[in-house]
């Protein structure tokens, strides 16, 4: 299984730039702005449950307050903050085993609350957030001009037969 959460995340950071690609064709608009919001949410969470489980250094401490939906991003912003998110995540993701992957740790959610969960099931929210976020991103783009891309995951996994 923990192979195959390293694939899910290749898949994620692929979408995560597409989706800044699909971005920048968009209009400047209220729209555009909207979905680079979102965008760093999505990055900046990917951030947050990495601290929370346990991870590099560099990510930094788990209990820092974090702004969840910042203001002003700009495109430099998103691929900066994607580069790092992507090393961080990668190095992590090469010393998972399957015993990690059923370790349940405690943490503290944006809200202050005192919570449980397997490392598995963060894993899994944190790809399936990505996923509901770069949908809504996709509509964005389009409403302001834009060309989406397709982010599915079988667009990634499939391959053409001869």
């Amino acid at each position: 299984m923990y192979l195959r959460f390293r694939r899910l995340f290749e898949y994620d950071d692929e979408s995560n730039a597409k989706a800044i690609s699909a971005i920048r064709s968009a209009k400047p608009s209220p729209e555009q702005d909207r979905a680079i919001g979102l965008m760093a949410h999505v990055l900046i969470a990917r951030r947050e449950w990495l601290r929370r489980i346990g991870g590099p250094a560099a990510v930094g401490d788990a209990a820092q307050t974090t702004e969840f939906f910042p203001k002003g991003y700009d495109f430099n912003d998103l691929e900066r903050l994607l580069a790092e998110v992507r090393s961080w995540w990668q190095d992590w993701l090469a010393n998972l085993s399957e015993a990690k992957l059923r370790q349940i740790y405690e943490y503290n959610s944006s809200d202050g609350a005192r919570w449980s969960t397997h490392i598995e099931d963060s894993l899994t929210h944190v790809l399936l957030h990505g996923s509901y976020h770069r949908g809504q991103i996709a509509l964005l783009v389009k409403a302001a001009g834009g060309e989406p891309v397709s982010t599915d995951f079988i667009a990634s996994a499939r391959k053409p037969v001869a």
